[in-house]
């Protein structure tokens, strides 16, 4: 593992608090340490396998509710969309027509 591998628990511990990051948080930047760091995971060949299997659609799906912090929802969003162009994204993409992020894409496009 090299400086800058995230190992699968860490990932899916950070992956599962994100929906629940608080929106006390004073600290403009944190939220774009917290996407930078999850990045890095989508450096891995199974990321997105590990993605799925950790049902992150869910977890992700949970960050676009109307009463979450919008920079909470923003990170989930662009999270998303580095994910859908990391290796084998495109088995997230066809699998994002199930969840509520699609509901959420077209409440939102405007």
């Amino acid at each position: 593992m090299s400086n800058t591998a995230i190992s699968e628990a860490t990932m899916r511990g950070v992956l599962e608090q994100l929906p629940h990051m608080s929106g006390q948080i004073v600290d403009g930047t944190r939220h774009e340490k917290v996407l930078s760091y999850m990045r890095l995971f989508l450096a891995s060949d199974a990321a997105v396998e590990q993605l799925m299997s950790w049902n992150a659609l869910r977890t992700l799906a949970e960050c676009l509710q109307p009463q979450s912090d919008m920079r909470v929802t923003a990170t989930a969003v662009r999270f998303l969309g580095d994910a859908f162009r990391a290796r084998n994204g495109k088995v997230l993409w066809t699998a994002v027509h199930a969840t509520q992020i699609v509901e959420w894409v077209v409440d939102n496009a405007d």
